[in-house]
C-alpha cells in the first residue's frame, strides 16, 4: 500500500557514516507516529538528504533519481541502483523537497525495508496516492536479485 513520511529540516552530524546517533529520530518518533507516518524524511534548506535509517529515491517518468551528498551510501542503495540500471535510466544528484513532492513515484530503501514505496509526504499525496508501476517493477526485480543471491550462496 505504500508508506507515508513526515518531513523535517535536519541533517545528521555525520551523514556519510553509519552511526548509532538516532537522537533526533527518537525525539521525533512520537510526532510522526501520532500523524500516522512510517518514518521521517530529513531535508536541509529545501535539499533532501535521507530518512532516519533509509535512503530515498524517486521516479520522474521512467527515470530513477537518488541523491549524492550528505547521505549514507549503503549496500542496499548500491544494490538497488545496480538492479535498476538494467531496467530504468538512473541519475544520482542532489534534489529539492519540491522536486520530491512533484515526483511521479517515491520509494525508500534499507536493509530491513528493502524497497518500500512511499505514497504521501506530510499531507500531500505522491501521484495519485497509490503504489506506482515503476516501484512495483523495481521491487519485483530487487526481490528476484535477493532470491537469486540467496540461492547461489546456499
Amino acid at each position: 500500500e505504500g508508506a507515508t513520511l513526515m518531513t523535517y529540516d535536519y541533517t545528521r552530524d555525520f551523514p556519510t557514516s553509519k552511526t548509532t546517533g538516532y537522537v533526533m529520530a527518537i525525539k521525533l518518533l512520537p510526532q510522526w507516529k501520532k500523524n500516522g507516518h512510517f518514518d521521517v524524511l530529513y531535508h536541509t534548506q529545501g535539499m533532501v538528504t535521507e530518512l532516519s535509517r533509509s535512503n530515498i529515491f524517486f521516479f520522474k517518468g521512467d527515470k530513477l533519481i537518488t541523491n549524492e551528498n550528505n547521505i549514507l551510501k549503503g549496500i542496499t542503495r548500491m544494490k538497488v541502483l545496480e538492479v535498476a540500471e538494467g531496467i530504468f535510466e538512473t541519475e544520482i544528484r542532489d534534489f529539492t523537497l519540491n522536486e520530491l513532492r512533484a515526483a511521479d513515484e517515491v520509494l525508500m530503501t534499507g536493509t530491513k525495508r528493502r524497497v518500500m514505496p512511499v505514497v504521501k509526504l506530510d499531507d500531500q499525496l505522491i501521484g495519485d496516492g497509490s503504489v506506482g508501476e515503476n516501484c512495483k517493477k523495481l521491487l519485483a526485480a530487487f526481490d528476484e536479485f535477493v532470491r537469486a543471491y540467496v540461492e547461489k550462496n546456499r
